[in-house]
Protein backbone atom coordinates (compact mmCIF):
# COMPACT_ATOMS: atom_id res chain seq x y z
CA UNK A 1 0.00 0.00 0.00
CA UNK A 2 2.77 2.47 1.07
CA UNK A 3 4.58 1.77 -2.56
CA UNK A 4 1.21 2.50 -4.39
CA UNK A 5 0.76 5.88 -2.23
CA UNK A 6 3.99 6.89 -3.67
CA UNK A 7 3.24 6.33 -7.16
CA UNK A 8 -0.17 8.25 -7.15
CA UNK A 9 2.03 10.72 -5.20
CA UNK A 10 4.44 11.19 -7.97
CA UNK A 11 1.51 10.91 -10.84
CA UNK A 12 -0.32 13.51 -8.96
CA UNK A 13 3.27 15.65 -9.31
CA UNK A 14 3.82 15.16 -13.38
CA UNK A 15 -0.23 16.03 -13.86
CA UNK A 16 1.05 19.25 -12.76
CA UNK A 17 4.15 20.02 -14.35
CA UNK A 18 4.01 22.96 -16.47
CA UNK A 19 4.40 22.55 -20.15
CA UNK A 20 3.69 25.70 -21.66
CA UNK A 21 7.74 26.19 -22.22
CA UNK A 22 9.13 23.55 -24.96
CA UNK A 23 12.88 24.17 -24.00
CA UNK A 24 11.85 22.62 -20.89
CA UNK A 25 10.44 19.55 -21.87
CA UNK A 26 13.66 17.36 -21.65
CA UNK A 27 14.15 18.90 -18.13
CA UNK A 28 10.38 18.06 -16.99
CA UNK A 29 10.85 14.39 -18.71
CA UNK A 30 14.22 13.77 -17.01
CA UNK A 31 12.55 14.56 -13.76
CA UNK A 32 9.05 12.75 -14.22
CA UNK A 33 11.07 9.96 -14.66
CA UNK A 34 12.96 10.31 -11.15
CA UNK A 35 9.97 10.70 -9.93
CA UNK A 36 8.65 7.56 -10.78
CA UNK A 37 11.47 5.16 -9.71
CA UNK A 38 9.16 3.38 -6.90
CA UNK A 39 7.05 2.68 -10.08
CA UNK A 40 9.91 1.05 -12.06
CA UNK A 41 10.47 -1.63 -9.56
CA UNK A 42 7.41 -2.19 -8.36
CA UNK A 43 5.94 -3.10 -12.06
CA UNK A 44 8.63 -4.07 -14.20
CA UNK A 45 8.73 -0.68 -16.37
CA UNK A 46 11.59 0.13 -18.25
CA UNK A 47 12.73 3.98 -18.65
CA UNK A 48 11.69 4.03 -21.90
CA UNK A 49 8.13 3.21 -21.29
CA UNK A 50 8.36 5.38 -18.12
CA UNK A 51 9.63 8.44 -20.32
CA UNK A 52 6.65 7.65 -22.66
CA UNK A 53 4.59 8.08 -19.79
CA UNK A 54 5.95 11.28 -18.68
CA UNK A 55 5.41 12.70 -22.02
CA UNK A 56 1.97 11.81 -22.25
CA UNK A 57 0.97 13.15 -19.13
CA UNK A 58 3.34 15.86 -18.28
CA UNK A 59 4.02 16.90 -21.89
CA UNK A 60 0.89 17.29 -23.21
CA UNK A 61 1.94 15.68 -26.22
CA UNK A 62 -1.46 13.22 -25.85
CA UNK A 63 -5.05 14.28 -25.98
CA UNK A 64 -6.75 14.33 -22.50
CA UNK A 65 -8.11 11.07 -21.53
CA UNK A 66 -6.17 7.74 -21.35
CA UNK A 67 -2.55 7.02 -21.22
CA UNK A 68 -1.79 3.24 -21.86
CA UNK A 69 1.55 1.41 -21.68
CA UNK A 70 3.25 -1.29 -22.74
CA UNK A 71 2.38 -3.50 -19.16
CA UNK A 72 -1.54 -2.07 -19.93
CA UNK A 73 -1.36 0.55 -16.98
CA UNK A 74 -3.84 3.00 -17.79
CA UNK A 75 -3.51 6.79 -16.60
CA UNK A 76 -6.87 8.60 -17.22
CA UNK A 77 -7.37 12.24 -16.62
CA UNK A 78 -10.38 14.02 -17.16
CA UNK A 79 -11.82 16.99 -15.52
CA UNK A 80 -9.65 16.87 -12.24
CA UNK A 81 -9.71 12.92 -12.29
CA UNK A 82 -7.07 10.23 -12.29
CA UNK A 83 -7.05 6.84 -12.64
CA UNK A 84 -4.48 3.73 -12.00
CA UNK A 85 -5.58 0.66 -13.55
CA UNK A 86 -4.71 -1.93 -15.35
CA UNK A 87 -7.20 -2.53 -17.76
CA UNK A 88 -9.72 -0.02 -19.25
CA UNK A 89 -12.66 -2.17 -19.36
CA UNK A 90 -11.82 -2.68 -15.42
CA UNK A 91 -12.42 1.29 -14.88
CA UNK A 92 -15.18 1.02 -12.34
CA UNK A 93 -12.54 -1.13 -10.09
CA UNK A 94 -9.42 0.74 -9.97
CA UNK A 95 -6.82 0.39 -8.28
CA UNK A 96 -6.46 4.71 -7.29
CA UNK A 97 -8.69 6.83 -8.33
CA UNK A 98 -8.78 10.67 -7.58
CA UNK A 99 -10.61 13.78 -7.36
CA UNK A 100 -8.70 17.55 -7.13
CA UNK A 101 -10.75 19.85 -5.02
CA UNK A 102 -11.20 23.01 -6.78
CA UNK A 103 -11.87 26.34 -4.86
CA UNK A 104 -15.63 27.23 -4.67
CA UNK A 105 -16.74 31.23 -4.09
CA UNK A 106 -12.87 31.21 -3.11
CA UNK A 107 -13.50 28.10 -0.46
CA UNK A 108 -11.10 24.97 -0.46
CA UNK A 109 -12.74 22.12 -1.08
CA UNK A 110 -11.70 18.56 -0.29
CA UNK A 111 -9.63 16.14 -2.25
CA UNK A 112 -11.11 12.88 -2.21
CA UNK A 113 -9.02 9.31 -2.87
CA UNK A 114 -10.59 5.58 -3.54
CA UNK A 115 -9.41 2.55 -3.86
CA UNK A 116 -10.67 -0.10 -5.69
CA UNK A 117 -13.87 2.00 -6.73
CA UNK A 118 -14.19 5.25 -8.52
CA UNK A 119 -17.11 5.75 -6.02
CA UNK A 120 -16.68 8.65 -3.65
CA UNK A 121 -18.13 9.07 -0.31
CA UNK A 122 -19.15 12.57 0.50
CA UNK A 123 -17.24 13.98 2.76
CA UNK A 124 -15.15 11.39 3.35
CA UNK A 125 -11.21 12.04 1.97
CA UNK A 126 -10.83 8.67 1.57
CA UNK A 127 -13.11 5.68 0.19
CA UNK A 128 -12.16 1.54 0.28
CA UNK A 129 -13.93 -0.85 -1.52
CA UNK A 130 -13.59 -4.16 0.29
CA UNK A 131 -12.23 -5.55 3.55
CA UNK A 132 -9.08 -2.98 4.69
CA UNK A 133 -5.87 -4.74 6.46
CA UNK A 134 -3.69 -2.45 8.49
CA UNK A 135 -0.38 -3.99 9.50
CA UNK A 136 3.39 -4.87 9.26
CA UNK A 137 4.83 -6.63 6.34
CA UNK A 138 8.69 -7.61 5.86
CA UNK A 139 10.62 -6.65 2.92
CA UNK A 140 8.77 -9.79 1.26
CA UNK A 141 5.92 -8.60 1.55
CA UNK A 142 4.83 -11.21 3.92
CA UNK A 143 2.65 -10.71 7.25
CA UNK A 144 2.01 -13.53 9.41
CA UNK A 145 -1.55 -12.50 10.96
CA UNK A 146 -4.34 -15.10 10.48
CA UNK A 147 -8.32 -13.93 10.30
CA UNK A 148 -10.72 -16.44 11.20
CA UNK A 149 -13.05 -16.26 8.09
CA UNK A 150 -16.33 -14.75 10.34
CA UNK A 151 -14.01 -12.11 11.22
CA UNK A 152 -12.81 -11.51 7.37
CA UNK A 153 -16.54 -12.20 5.88
CA UNK A 154 -18.46 -9.86 8.44
CA UNK A 155 -15.84 -6.90 9.26
CA UNK A 156 -14.16 -4.57 6.93
CA UNK A 157 -11.30 -3.15 8.96
CA UNK A 158 -8.39 -5.30 10.52
CA UNK A 159 -5.86 -3.05 12.01
CA UNK A 160 -3.21 -4.97 13.65
CA UNK A 161 -1.93 -4.65 16.92
CA UNK A 162 -5.00 -2.51 17.65
CA UNK A 163 -6.54 1.50 17.49
CA UNK A 164 -5.89 4.51 19.35
CA UNK A 165 -8.56 6.84 18.97
CA UNK A 166 -9.89 9.68 21.20
CA UNK A 167 -13.87 8.44 20.73
CA UNK A 168 -15.48 5.46 19.44
CA UNK A 169 -19.08 5.21 18.28
CA UNK A 170 -21.37 2.70 17.02
CA UNK A 171 -23.59 4.15 14.02
CA UNK A 172 -26.72 2.33 15.14
CA UNK A 173 -27.32 -0.33 17.51
CA UNK A 174 -30.52 -3.02 16.42
CA UNK A 175 -31.50 -4.00 20.04
CA UNK A 176 -30.32 -2.87 23.73
CA UNK A 177 -30.61 -4.26 26.62
CA UNK A 178 -34.00 -2.52 28.23
CA UNK A 179 -35.69 -5.24 27.87
CA UNK A 180 -34.63 -6.28 31.53
CA UNK A 181 -36.56 -3.61 32.71
CA UNK A 182 -39.80 -4.90 30.53
CA UNK A 183 -42.75 -6.74 33.40
CA UNK A 184 -42.83 -10.16 31.87
CA UNK A 185 -38.74 -10.29 32.22
CA UNK A 186 -37.94 -13.33 34.42
CA UNK A 187 -34.93 -12.27 36.69
CA UNK A 188 -32.84 -15.22 37.89
CA UNK A 189 -32.94 -15.70 41.60
CA UNK A 190 -29.33 -15.27 42.77
CA UNK A 191 -29.65 -19.53 44.05
CA UNK A 192 -29.65 -19.94 40.06
CA UNK A 193 -27.40 -17.49 39.19
CA UNK A 194 -24.85 -18.87 41.97
CA UNK A 195 -25.09 -22.35 40.30
CA UNK A 196 -24.57 -21.31 36.85
CA UNK A 197 -21.61 -19.68 38.37
CA UNK A 198 -20.04 -22.54 39.94
CA UNK A 199 -20.52 -24.69 37.20
CA UNK A 200 -19.52 -22.34 33.93
CA UNK A 201 -17.16 -19.97 35.41
CA UNK A 202 -18.94 -16.84 34.11
CA UNK A 203 -22.10 -15.35 33.90
CA UNK A 204 -25.08 -16.10 32.05
CA UNK A 205 -25.45 -14.29 29.02
CA UNK A 206 -21.90 -13.02 29.10
CA UNK A 207 -19.62 -15.23 26.77
CA UNK A 208 -16.59 -17.00 29.00
CA UNK A 209 -12.94 -16.89 28.11
CA UNK A 210 -12.72 -19.56 26.09
CA UNK A 211 -15.18 -18.38 23.47
CA UNK A 212 -13.34 -14.66 23.18
CA UNK A 213 -10.18 -15.94 22.78
CA UNK A 214 -11.83 -18.57 20.25
CA UNK A 215 -14.02 -15.86 18.25
CA UNK A 216 -13.48 -12.53 19.55
CA UNK A 217 -16.84 -10.37 20.26
CA UNK A 218 -19.09 -8.05 18.28
CA UNK A 219 -18.48 -4.54 20.60
CA UNK A 220 -21.92 -3.79 19.93
CA UNK A 221 -23.02 -7.31 21.23
CA UNK A 222 -20.68 -7.64 24.32
CA UNK A 223 -21.70 -4.05 25.76
CA UNK A 224 -25.33 -5.19 25.32
CA UNK A 225 -24.69 -8.01 27.28
CA UNK A 226 -23.12 -5.86 29.90
CA UNK A 227 -25.74 -3.28 30.26
CA UNK A 228 -28.06 -6.67 30.51
CA UNK A 229 -25.99 -7.34 33.83
CA UNK A 230 -25.55 -4.33 35.07
CA UNK A 231 -29.96 -3.43 34.88
CA UNK A 232 -30.30 -7.33 36.11
CA UNK A 233 -28.15 -5.64 39.35
CA UNK A 234 -30.06 -2.89 39.46
CA UNK A 235 -33.27 -5.01 39.65
CA UNK A 236 -31.58 -6.74 42.36
CA UNK A 237 -30.87 -3.82 44.44
CA UNK A 238 -34.11 -2.94 44.14
CA UNK A 239 -35.43 -5.76 45.48
CA UNK A 240 -32.81 -6.03 48.74
CA UNK A 241 -33.73 -2.82 49.45
CA UNK A 242 -37.21 -3.50 49.45
CA UNK A 243 -36.45 -6.90 51.81
CA UNK A 244 -34.60 -4.49 54.04
CA UNK A 245 -36.81 -1.72 54.68
CA UNK A 246 -39.59 -5.11 54.85
CA UNK A 247 -37.12 -6.53 58.13
CA UNK A 248 -36.83 -2.53 59.08
CA UNK A 249 -40.56 -2.25 59.42
CA UNK A 250 -40.93 -5.42 61.06
CA UNK A 251 -38.16 -4.83 63.55
CA UNK A 252 -39.58 -1.95 64.62
CA UNK A 253 -43.06 -3.16 64.85
CA UNK A 254 -41.45 -5.69 67.32
CA UNK A 255 -39.63 -2.99 69.33
CA UNK A 256 -42.56 -0.86 69.87
CA UNK A 257 -44.86 -4.45 70.70
CA UNK A 258 -42.54 -5.34 73.42
CA UNK A 259 -42.20 -1.50 74.53
CA UNK A 260 -46.17 -2.02 75.84
CA UNK A 261 -45.81 -5.18 77.34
Amino acid sequence: MKNYIQIFASLIIILFTSNTKAQNNAKRETESVKNLTSFTSQNSLSTDELSHISKNIGGGTAAAGAVKDKNNLILQNTDREIYVLHNKSLNKYPLLYGYFAKKINNVDHQSQLAINTTGLKPDFSLSVNGPTFIGTFDANGVNGAIIAANKRNNFNLWVEKGVISEDFALASVPSWADFVFEKDYKLRPLSEVEKFINENKHLPDVPSAAELKENGASMATLMKNLTQKVEELTLYAIQQDKQIKALQSELETTKKSKKKK
